[in-house]
């Protein structure tokens, strides 16, 4: 089953609050190239979901940090 939510993610260059909508499905793992809304740099998000659903976010970037 697969339904969406919104993330509230801190950016790893300016610290302000960035929200991604994303698509979640049990037991499964993305990762997403996005663009922070205050200071425009790209960060890497990296989403997975266990079987029970729960969420663990990663936020790196381009150092990998």
């Amino acid at each position: 089953m697969i339904h969406f939510d919104s993330i509230e993610i801190s950016c790893p260059y300016c610290s302000e609050i960035n929200v991604l909508n994303i698509e979640l499905e049990k037991a499964s793992s993305d990762v997403i190239i996005s663009d922070c809304g205050v200071c425009c740099r790209a960060f890497e998000v990296i989403i997975r979901t266990d079987p029970d659903g729960n969420l663990n976010v990663e936020v790196k970037n381009e150092e990998g940090f």
